[in-house]
């Protein structure tokens, strides 16, 4: 039975690529059996060619929805920043304790 070896050494068995294989089909029918889903898309020439050929496409079935709302991130990062400042000083304090024994 083949094995592959990724980058880190751990071994892949070749019937890991089923589900792969399944997908792409057979060439003698044209890969009619393909079908978009979460994992696999299609992407035009014309957009491979203006990104400069780089494949690192953003999945179409997954948007990115941006950062979040506004009015919910401020107050929760306000409160990270106020959690931060307890933290240093806890941590100020308790140098100089240590520092003045």
């Amino acid at each position: 039975m083949p094995i592959i070896y990724n980058h880190k050494g751990k071994s892949i068995r070749i019937e890991e690529f089923e589900a792969d294989r399944a997908w792409l089909g057979e060439e003698q029918d044209g890969f009619k059996s393909r079908v978009e889903n979460e994992q696999a898309w299609r992407v035009s020439v014309d957009t491979i060619n203006a990104g400069n050929f780089n494949l690192d496409l953003k999945n179409p079935q997954s948007p990115d929805t941006g950062p979040g709302d506004l009015d919910h991130l401020l107050p929760e990062y306000e409160k990270l920043l106020a959690q931060i400042a307890e933290t240093r000083a806890q941590l100020k304090a308790q140098l100089m304790e240590a520092l003045t024994r």
